[in-house]
């Protein structure tokens, strides 16, 4: 499992296995945003290192619904993962 923390707070937990994630957003605006894009480069980061071999990601679930259909879907995007039939595959930079 992992958290994620911006500024010393909780503000999300992945699973083992990297399908699942639980996220703490605050309700305010801009901290929502500027969070969940914190969240979602976590994400991607973590899905891409590895140097040769990247340990890759699917996450299927956020918050207890399918991904594609959570507040996180357009940043889990920007950030760079692919929405597909069984959630947000992370995809690699072209070198």
């Amino acid at each position: 499992a992992t958290v994620i923390l911006v500024s010393g707070a909780l503000v999300a937990y992945l699973a083992r296995g990297d399908r699942v994630l639980l996220t703490y957003l605050p309700d305010d605006e801009p901290r929502r945003s500027r969070v969940a894009g914190a969240i979602a480069r976590t994400l991607i980061d973590r899905a891409r290192s590895g140097g040769d071999t990247p340990r890759g990601m699917l996450l299927e679930e956020v918050d207890e619904v399918p991904a594609a259909q959570h507040a996180m879907a357009p940043y889990l995007t920007d950030a760079g993962f692919l929405a597909g039939a069984l959630g947000f595959q992370a995809t690699f930079p072209r070198t």
